[in-house]
């Protein structure tokens, strides 16, 4: 579960812009940065300040083991959407949105993509001119073929109330993967990175985490190490131990040494059941 305690004034505060401006005109925001460094984390707490704006939010969390399924990402854009919402479209664009929730499939034809996008656009508008809509999508890079050409193709001609958040994960080697991602007007898309934690920020969120406070000089410590990396910091933390604060294990020197004593605990534990089930 995401971790809600830290503020993130700059990140928080493009995600506010970002649904002011979406209450006008479409606007995206893209959230990037490494793994582990909180972008899921001010994800959600978007969905909750567009809720409360009453925003319609339609989301869809992607994962690296179905990006190989067909439409996985679009049904889960989808899924909460009333069917009232598309019962008025074009037969061939509500045939395509039907078939993409499994709700129907003669098996005799292949899905039309174009229907799908198009239906898919239909749908958003139509949400759009009853309530703004969040249109989000947390790790964008995974997204699926066939729910990337839909998102693709209604992001380039959306009109109506329509905010688009994406979070996108970054290699420094590579760069963005998603620059398919693209609106109307080139300058309503803002990319953001999301930074790293203070020291106070990561200290609020192992201590929330973990349930047990970790002395100073460890947490200036951690903090060196993950670079106020939240997911690395909380890692670092758990090798301590679960004694008193200051007890428990050196912390390893670098994050290469982290996960090799990681995976070192988990290979022994293993061992360890292997050789009591054989016992």
């Amino acid at each position: 579960m995401p971790l809600r305690l830290v503020s993130r004034p700059g990140e928080d505060g493009a995600v506010a812009g970002l649904l002011d401006r979406a209450c006008a005109s479409p606007s995206a925001l893209v959230l990037e940065g490494e793994a582990g460094i909180g972008k899921t984390t001010v994800w959600f707490n978007a969905l909750d300040l567009a809720r409360q704006r009453a925003f319609t939010v339609l989301s869809a969390r992607t994962a690296e083991t179905e990006s190989v399924l067909a439409y996985a990402g679009l049904a889960d854009l989808l899924g909460t959407v009333d069917v009232s919402a598309w019962t008025n479209l074009p037969p061939a664009q509500r045939l395509a949105l039907e078939r993409v929730l499994l709700h129907s499939d003669d098996g005799r034809h292949e899905t039309d993509r174009r229907a799908v996008a198009a239906g898919f656009l239909s749908v958003i508008e139509g949400l759009a001119q009853q309530a703004p809509v969040l249109l989000a999508v947390d790790d964008l890079q995974w997204l699926d073929a066939s729910s990337r050409h839909a998102v693709a193709f209604a992001a380039r001609r959306l009109r109506g109330r329509v905010a688009v958040l994406v979070t996108e994960r970054i290699d420094p080697a590579v760069g963005s993967t998603c620059a398919w991602l693209q609106l109307p007007r080139p300058e309503d898309l803002t990319r953001v990175r999301v930074r790293p934690l203070s020291l106070g920020g990561l200290t609020a969120v192992v201590s929330d985490r973990l349930g047990r406070s970790v002395s100073r000089p460890k947490m200036v410590r951690i903090a060196e190490i993950s670079g106020g990396n939240p997911f690395y910091a909380l890692e670092l933390a758990r090798v301590m131990g679960t004694g008193p604060a200051g007890a428990g294990a050196p912390l390893p020197s670098t994050l290469a040494d982290l996960v090799r004593t990681r995976v070192g605990s988990v290979t022994s534990d293993v061992g360890n059941f292997c050789w009591q089930r054989r016992v």
